[in-house]
């Protein structure tokens, strides 16, 4: 067998990627009733290109699958993208805005046929990013979030919910993105710390010289204040209460009401309400009836009712409403002040709280079954400490807005009536309305927030609501794998909905694995230009040294610091195991295949320990364990001691037999050489992907203490050869003195200690000591005496110059000292040699 002399991942990794998909090696057939591993995928946006945060969260499943996959148990992973509702519309819209044109102009239906348009074109991308990185999912299998299986499970799931009461309609405060023009969940908003100001203004009372001060943030929402309140323990409250103030800038009076919301002692205790714009406002005015002014619109611009200033934009009036209350003599102060601002996560725009009629789902009855789901054990947490973080959120859960102002999406199965003015939801579109038969019924224009459709992910994807075999076989699914960033937007939502649609938790164990970072550990970022790009590392270093790279960092829920430095390292690791190969491959396989040897006996036995470490840590999660095992199995083991063993037998059989088996031992972390190289053996077998993944077999062997007699031996002498700095080539004569067992391991073994060590071997029985007759090579070692000696009198004068050594840092001169005794160290070392030469 030959193979190139370099190793070149490019010349066969995409061979592999098409071949493992083209022949459906991962494919699998639904046999309810047998034993299974199921995950589905978490779905990459349609949108998206293959990041290293996919690339990390993918290496960490398909080793993984891969694993279980080879012991025999039927294996799903389920691939599939999600239509990414917000994001896919924000491409279009782009793209439609570069010809000229928009979304409003061309209408609904044609930007519906734009955006499968795009899908078709933009979205296949990172799921062919996906083959070729060889993630081994079931192809056949792949599902789109609004393909017209999952579309159905949507809408049944909804009519589900609304039959029970759990969705309804409401107006509520929102959070409103200007710039994408659709509401959003809080989780869908990001907050970031500012530095703003705190504007004191002055309310005058009526009727009276007294004044009250307010502080805001927003001085433009004043505009819509409707109240003044004051704490009810407030020493004015008796005299204020039920009294009224002047709202500045308007021509309006405003109650003053009692409410806790006032803190004593903040301020002047004293808050405006401003319902329409400020979610604790909203609930003030519903505690005291106070109407709901509206002065901010949807896009974010002022609306009539803000009078004057009607038409201008939010920040524009800002600046109006100031200066004109600075002129009328009503701003108490200004103060700095840092806040915390509300942006949309998507496009980055300030958020905008209105009132709006929505879409809502009611949580805590889905809560809390999900709640006692982890309690009882039933779902675990990877690291369990993210099962508390879990738990605050969902103790604390809020009703979730479902509805989305956008076209690309899942239109909720609502129908409104345009004579009775009542709503019919339904499984299959309408011809008239449910209350009053007319069929004067349009359908609610509003999308479903993306997250819905993805909470029924696990079990749509398998076929829900119909009784399928798929489903039958393969839930519920048996793992997730997903970011702490997502444990409320998308995993805790998939636990309510499986328990609510199906009765069973959507899988049985959550890993939450951390993110990738820099060689500093700073998160990466287009803004800070250390953003690495998956596709292009997978090409330099090849897909398995970057996977391995990732893998063995991979401490459950731990960052990885991923480096240039670290990627070079595990080429080098796949180069070795490349060379090995090479030189294995020039061996005959002829022979007993049986571990004869005192080398095919101690790597059969270091073989089984890396076979029962590696399964345990695939079992438990602990993937950067079993890569390093693996590492140090093949680079200190296999190549560094067995194969420089092996090198003095004839008999290269057993090689090939533990070759084989390390191969599968590595496949689920580097697939593609370990296919390549196995490939070549021409075992009779598919793919090593479907070949069994080796155990530990039980051994009462003497092997390992055995050898670890001649690795000392050998080992001492190298050392000793490195100290002095004598060649390797040249040969040392050695004396050994060994009693016992050990006396009789290095007897056995002398041939091999004396090539390897590449020494004369005398041996005789005595406690254990290796003496090695190392010649004097007086001429070096002068010369290297002469350069310490100068470098010790250079020291020596930097002592002895106080006045510079007192400015010098207490590290530079330890620093100093250690390597001043380093020095002195060998100088007596190298006189002690010549002395006795």
């Amino acid at each position: 067998m030959e193979i190139d002399k370099i190793y070149e991942p490019q010349r066969f990794e995409p061979h592999w990627a098409k071949w493992w998909v083209d022949e459906q090696i991962f494919h699998v057939e639904a046999e309810p009733g047998q034993p299974y591993f199921s995950l589905a995928i978490p779905p990459p946006n349609v949108t998206g290109s293959l990041h290293m945060g996919h690339m990390f969260e993918h290496s960490i499943i398909d080793a993984q699958i891969r694993w279980r996959r080879m012991t025999g148990v039927k294996t799903l992973w389920l691939p599939g993208t999600d239509h990414a509702g917000i994001a896919t519309e924000l491409m279009v819209d782009r793209q439609l805005a570069s010809e000229g044109t928009s979304k409003r102009a061309i209408g609904r239906e044609k930007f519906l046929e734009r955006a499968w348009q795009w899908k078709e074109q933009y979205g296949g991308r990172i799921v062919d990013q996906m083959k070729r990185a060889g993630v081994s999912c079931d192809w056949s299998r792949q599902r789109f979030t609004m393909d017209a299986g999952l579309s159905r499970a949507v809408r049944e799931a909804f009519v589900r919910l609304y039959e029970k009461g759990l969705i309804y309609q409401a107006d509520y405060i929102v959070n409103w993105c200007p710039r994408c023009q659709t509401v959003l969940s809080d989780l869908e908003v990001e907050h970031e710390e500012v530095q703003g100001h705190l504007w004191h203004i002055v309310y005058p009372v009526n009727g009276s010289s007294e004044k009250l001060v307010v502080a805001t943030t927003r001085p433009e929402t004043m505009l819509g204040d409707t109240a003044v309140a004051i704490n009810p323990k407030d020493p004015r409250a008796a005299e204020l209460h039920l009294k009224s103030a002047r709202l500045p800038l308007t021509d309006r009076d405003i109650p003053i009401v009692l409410d806790e919301m006032a803190e004593l002692g903040f301020g002047s205790g004293a808050v405006k309400i401003t319902p329409a714009h400020d979610p604790n406002d909203f609930e003030a005015g519903k505690r005291h009836d106070l109407p709901s002014i509206k002065v901010i619109d949807e896009n974010a611009k002022m609306t009539s009712a803000a009078g004057k200033y009607a038409g201008l934009d939010r920040f524009e009036a800002r600046k109006q409403v100031v200066a004109d209350l600075e002129h009328l003599g009503l701003m108490e102060k200004i103060e700095p002040y840092k806040l915390s601002v509300g942006k949309c996560h998507r496009c980055k725009t300030i958020v905008e709280p209105l009132v709006s009629k929505q879409w809502w789902m009611s949580m805590k009855p889905l809560a809390e079954p999900a709640i006692k789901a982890v309690e009882t054990g039933e779902i675990t947490f990877l690291p369990a400490n993210w099962s508390k973080t879990y738990f605050e959120w969902m103790y604390n859960i809020r009703d979730w807005c479902i509805s989305r102002q956008l076209w690309w999406g899942h239109r909720i199965p609502a129908w409104h009536c345009g004579n009775c003015k009542k709503v019919t939801v339904a499984r299959e579109t309408p011809e008239k309305c449910a209350h009053c038969g007319s069929a004067e019924i349009r359908q609610e224009t509003d999308v479903l927030d993306t997250w819905f459709s993805s909470g029924l992910w696990p079990f749509s994807t398998l076929g829900w609501p119909d009784d399928t075999p798929d489903l039958r076989a393969f839930y519920p699914t048996t793992l997730l794998v997903t970011g702490f960033d997502i444990i409320f937007f998308w995993a805790a939502r998939m636990i309510m909905f499986g328990l609510e649609m199906t009765g069973q938790v959507p899988f049985r164990q959550i890993h939450i694995h951390g993110l990738v970072r820099d060689a500093e550990r700073q998160k990466m970022s287009k803004t800070k230009g250390n953003v690495i790009d998956p596709l292009v590392i997978n090409d330099e270093f090849g897909t398995d040294a970057v996977r391995f790279g990732l893998l063995v960092s991979a401490a459950p829920g731990g960052d990885i610091a991923l480096s240039k430095e670290r990627l070079d390292a595990e080429r080098a690791f796949a180069n070795k195991i490349w060379n090995a190969s090479r030189l294995l491959f020039s061996k005959p396989k002829e022979g007993s295949g049986e571990p004869v040897s005192l080398a095919d006996r101690w790597i059969n036995s270091r073989l089984n320990a890396a076979a029962e470490s590696a399964n345990k840590d695939f079992e438990t999660h602990r993937y950067h364990e079993a890569a390093d095992t693996l590492y140090h199995f093949w680079w200190d083991k296999f190549c560094d001691w067995y194969l420089e063993l092996k090198k003095f037998d004839t008999d290269w059989s057993y090689a090939y037999v533990v070759y084989e088996k390390a191969l599968r031992l590595l496949h689920p972390l580097m697939p593609f050489i370990t296919e390549e190289l196995w490939q070549r053996l021409e075992t009779g077998g598919r793919s090593i992907a479907l070949a069994r993944y080796p155990i530990a077999e039980q051994m009462a062997d003497n092997a390992e203490k055995e050898m670890s007699v001649v690795q000392q031996v050998i080992t001492e002498v190298r050392q000793n050869r490195a100290a002095n700095k004598i060649d390797r080539s040249r040969i040392l004569d050695a004396r050994v003195s060994a009693d016992g067992e050990e006396y009789d391991f290095i007897a056995r073994n002398r041939q091999s200690i004396e090539k390897l060590a590449n020494v004369e071997l005398s041996l005789e029985q005595g406690a254990f000591a290796i003496k090695l007759d190392i010649p004097v090579d007086r001429v070096r070692l002068e010369k290297e005496n002469e350069q310490i000696e100068k470098q010790l009198a250079n020291l020596e004068r930097q002592f002895a110059d106080t006045e510079s050594l007192a400015k010098k840092p207490e590290k530079v001169i330890a620093g100093m000292r250690q390597k001043k005794a380093e020095y002195e160290a060998q100088l007596a070392k190298n006189r002690a040699a010549l002395a006795a030469a």
